[in-house]
């Protein structure tokens, strides 16, 4: 447990993209996910746009209208390190836990309840049209990453989407971006950077077939990804129509949602969402009963084992040792020639070229981290998002775009943009700026427009 002026930390929850997750306590009290941004992740223009980019998104949605399936802003830190944004804690565990949990009704890889897989799809279908067309200058936001990792499940079964770290939108200032998402859930037109709003109900139409069947597509890379979706398409999908067996019409409406051509699924995913609950029922399925999940543990609750539990487990951990030693002991056989292990791919983010027919995979973080941080330098309060701070005067001259650059009304990425200013151009200094965290905004002149660029990106010569 870690104690700041700003929060109190109960334990690491999880990791992504830009950093750490922790449980965390605010001084009023509120539970909270908090975000922080590692601290060589700091100087990484892609990764700390991203982290900036799931804040400017995440408090749109809050000041427009909260919505009851998208994770809820709190508070945000962008003043000086450690950076850190913190959503709403969600009383429950990912869908991907839930999925591959041995305590609930199914073990590992069978099919979750006709009820709950309605819940969830219905859910997750509301946040996203509301992505697509609900917030006002903003949509539509497309998710780009909709997987089990980014479903919370409450114990009532209600399903909220959390992580938008990349996800894109009318004022996405990133450029010159890597294609990003997870194989086995990216639709064929997010593989060449094209996605668009029905890439994000392709992605949910993977999850309902994952909750339906206990089966996950683990493709090898992004090529033998593509040629799966080309063999579904060459196949009318007869792989998914044999696993979803006798629930013929389920199987229509999963495969429409499958398209590759975007134009041929539905219309939204609430639409999808409808359709899929309508073909459980002629399938024979009940997917209104009630059904109460006994959720797995959380990992930002740890339960501490029982004295007996751990006796147990002590003991068993001894006997196992000396079975191993005796037959150790007893069988020595030349040791075998090695081979090779097979290379399995634990990446989810899965970045490459950004042109049609030239995609490379790389390896993106991993999960479940155990070590804990301490801030450094912790904010003395919630720190609103623009720094008050007043705007100093400084020296004329000029700034070079380190690559293509908005020039925005003011000195934060939630202003409007007024132009974008082209990789390697000069615009004049008016000599006003204004420091925020670690970088100063630039108040500038180009092309008879006055406006502000980051630091980061337009640099003094």
């Amino acid at each position: 447990m870690t104690r700041s002026t700003t929060f109190e930390q109960l334990g690491v929850i999880g990791r992504g993209l830009t950093g750490r997750v922790y449980k965390a306590r605010m001084r009023d009290g509120t539970l909270v996910a908090l975000k922080v941004l590692d601290e060589d992740k700091r100087r990484d223009r892609m990764v700390f746009g991203y982290f900036t980019n799931e804040k400017v998104v995440l408090k749109r949605i809050r000041d427009h209208r909260r919505h009851p399936h998208i994770v809820e802003y709190v508070a945000d830190n962008f003043v000086k390190p450690p950076f850190w944004l913190a959503t709403r804690l969600v009383d429950g565990v990912s869908l991907s836990t839930i999925l591959n949990a041995q305590t609930l009704a199914f073990t590992i890889g069978k099919p979750q309840h006709p009820s709950l897989v309605v819940r969830v799809i219905t859910d997750i279908a509301d946040a996203l049209d509301y992505l697509h067309t609900g917030v006002s200058e903003y949509s539509p936001i497309v998710h780009r990453d909709v997987k089990p990792d980014n479903i919370l499940v409450g114990k009532d079964g209600r399903a909220v989407l959390i992580d938008f770290s990349i996800a894109t939108h009318p004022h996405y200032g990133l450029t010159d971006e890597k294609v990003m998402g997870t194989l086995g859930y990216m639709a064929p037109e997010q593989l060449i950077g094209q996605e668009q709003p029905a890439s994000d109900q392709f992605a949910l139409a993977m999850v309902a077939l994952q909750m339906l069947t206990g089966r996950r597509v683990r493709p090898s890379g992004a090529t033998a990804w593509r040629k799966q979706i080309e063999e579904w398409q060459s196949t009318n999908y007869a792989d998914i129509r044999q696993w979803l067996g006798k629930r013929t019409h389920t199987a229509e409406t999963i495969c429409k949602a499958l398209a590759a051509d975007p134009q041929q699924r539905f219309p939204s995913c609430k639409q999808f969402a409808h359709s899929l609950r309508t073909a459980l029922e002629q399938d024979g399925e009940k997917v209104f009963e009630k059904i109460r999940l006994k959720l797995p543990n959380s990992p930002s609750a740890p339960v501490q084992p029982t004295a007996i539990s751990s006796r147990i487990a002590v003991g068993l951990i001894v006997a196992m040792a000396i079975l191993l030693l005796a037959f150790a002991i007893v069988y020595r056989p030349n040791p075998p020639s090695p081979t090779p292990a097979s290379n399995i791919p634990t990446s989810t983010l899965v970045p490459s070229n950004r042109s049609a027919g030239s995609v490379v995979t790389s390896i993106a973080p991993t999960s479940a981290p155990t070590s804990t941080i301490a801030p450094s330098q912790p904010a003395s309060t919630l720190a609103p998002v623009l720094p008050q701070s007043t705007l100093v005067p400084s020296g004329m001259g000029f700034v070079r775009m380190r690559q293509r650059e908005p020039l925005r009304d003011g000195p934060s990425t939630e202003t409007r943009i007024l132009l974008w200013i082209p990789e390697g151009a000069r615009a004049e200094r008016t000599g006003r700026e204004q420091q925020q965290g670690s970088f100063t905004w630039y108040e500038i002149r180009y092309n008879d427009q006055v406006g502000w660029c980051r630091s980061i990106f337009c640099i003094p010569n």
